[in-house]
């Protein structure tokens, strides 16, 4: 059963405080050390009693969390899937683990499927996160914020590459540049003549040397800019194609009135799990 729901999301409405395993790495990256990212999300698709980690996320509140809608469209919907936070390793068994089923998931209506634009999902726990120290919400980007400087990718991604993955057990983290509108057109077009980017509605990170990229487990995690979400891994052409977050999506009707300028409008397909 799908129903098409809306929200309204305040962009600058939910805060949050700053806060032996292989030698994996981030295609290019490096580990990172515990507590660094408390709203790092492990999404872990599940089949009967047997989850493995299938797409990154972060938490907005302690019953959502943003990840892509491939982490959707891209999985069997025969299993079901769970949210694990307060971990570094996969495999961590401290005591501020948690491991929460997924009740429901949102998709964006616009979303196709595959590599394009509208790449958003929001899924929300069964019951809430109790929030610690390695357990905190991100902060959203404020709706107009300029995208420059250099951010954080993080995730539990192949470091391997698609042909030969190397799954990682620790969060793998890098600092990357946030490209111009132009300058990753200029790149995208050098590379595929006919490829999917949305001026409004993704982002671009470098560097174009092509040694730092992510990889297949990696949709769905955060880019990160001083403790405040910037967009979502969403698809790659040989550099990171990210999502942006909801400014770029402010179209959709809703009966919510009496909002504030900093909030999106953004509509859903809810999916139960």
């Amino acid at each position: 059963m799908k129903v098409l729901v809306c929200f309204l999301v305040s962009l600058a409405g939910v805060l949050g405080s700053p806060l032996s395993a292989p030698n994996g790495r981030i295609i290019g990256g490096q580990n990172a050390t515990r507590g660094q990212f408390p709203y790092a999300v492990s999404l872990q698709y599940c089949r009967g009693a047997t989850c493995q980690h299938s797409c990154g996320g972060a938490l907005i509140s302690p019953s959502w969390i943003t990840s892509a809608g491939l982490c959707i469209t891209e999985v069997p919907s025969q299993g079901s899937y769970k949210a694990v936070a307060g971990i570094l390793n996969l495999d961590d068994t401290n005591a501020e683990r948690q491991d929460i089923k997924i009740s429901h998931a949102f998709i964006v209506p616009d979303f196709e499927g595959g590599a394009g634009p509208h790449d958003l999902a929001i899924f929300k726990t069964l019951t809430p996160f109790e929030l610690n120290n390695y357990i905190q919400p991100i902060r959203l980007v404020n709706s107009g914020a300029l995208y420059n400087g250099t951010a954080d990718l993080l995730g539990w991604g192949s470091t391997g590459g698609p042909v030969n993955p190397i799954m990682p057990n620790t969060l793998q983290t890098v600092n990357v540049p946030i490209l111009s509108t132009d300058a990753c057109r200029e790149a995208l077009d050098s590379i595929i003549s006919d490829h999917p980017l949305d001026s409004l509605a993704n982002s671009c990170t470098g560097p174009l040397t092509g040694d730092v990229n992510v990889c297949t487990g990696d949709y769905g995690s955060p880019l990160v800019q001083n403790n405040v979400l910037m967009g979502i891994v969403s698809w790659i052409v040989s550099l990171a194609i990210r999502r942006t977050l909801p400014p770029s999506m402010s179209e959709c009707p809703t009966t919510e009135t009496g909002s504030s300028p900093s909030s999106t409008r953004i509509c859903f397909n809810e999916i139960y799990f």
